[in-house]
């Protein structure tokens, strides 16, 4: 099994790169009691990786957060976001490689080669996502405009 040393190593490097950005605090994850997160309007970003790891990496944000993150990553206004799904969801869809992209690499620098899927997007609220028997998971929240941003993962090592 991956050491989550190697996971809370790269959480560093997330944290580093957004806070360069924006002001990022990394709070601790809520307890396996506490998802789903439950919340009108949540957008979650989502992306695989596949070879000596599998699994998927969840990016949820409210939709206030998508949007304001979507006016940052852009540098659009926000009167030309707010309610622009498709915009959002393509910016989303970019920061979610970027930093699934970004685990990818230091998974690789320990040996676990692994190769990425498309980005998709979910949007909705108070829904669930389970992971299988087998799997590990590992949570990441932080705090980014004053708001919640949560990394879900779940992997698990092939044989």
């Amino acid at each position: 099994m991956v050491g989550t040393d190697v996971l809370f190593m790269n959480s560093d490097v997330v944290e580093e790169k957004a806070a360069a950005q924006r002001d990022l605090e990394a709070d601790e994850p809520p307890p396996a009691e506490e998802l789903p997160i439950k919340t009108k309007g949540l957008v979650v970003a989502a992306v695989g990786f596949c070879g000596e790891l599998d699994g998927v990496a969840y990016l949820y944000f409210t939709e206030t957060l998508a949007e304001n993150v979507t006016c940052g990553f852009l540098g659009m206004e926000m009167e030309d976001v707010r309610g622009n799904h498709e915009v959002v969801n393509d910016a989303l869809g970019e920061v979610a490689n970027m930093t699934i992209g970004t685990i990818k690499n230091t998974l690789s620098q320990f040996g676990y080669e692994c190769r990425l899927t498309v980005p998709s997007i979910v949007r909705g609220s108070n829904f669930t996502i389970q992971s299988a028997s087998g799997v590990h998971r590992q949570r990441f929240q932080f705090k980014l405009y004053q708001e919640v941003l949560l990394l879900d993962m779940m992997f698990k090592k092939t044989a």
